[in-house]
């Protein structure tokens, strides 16, 4: 999007605000602002409801994350 965005001459954040997700690498050196998740976490629970299904177990398991915006050139 962000190579799109610069061969059409739009600018950003000038013309349009663009938000990624995940906070990789690429979009550390690109400035461009994401939403960055805790994948370890989420893996975590992920893995327990998969073993709990395993198990036939009834068994609930926590889903609450805490995501955190990183704000950067994009917007």
């Amino acid at each position: 999007v962000l190579e799109a965005c610069n061969e059409l001459g739009i600018a950003i954040p000038d013309d349009i605000a663009l938000i990624g997700n995940d906070d990789i690498l690429a979009a550390r050196i690109a400035g461009l602002s994401t939403l960055s998740s805790p994948q370890y976490a989420m893996g975590k629970v992920a893995m327990q409801i998969v073993l709990n299904e395993l198990d036939d177990l009834d068994v609930d398991v926590d889903h609450k994350f805490q995501f955190e915006l990183v704000i950067r050139n994009s917007t």
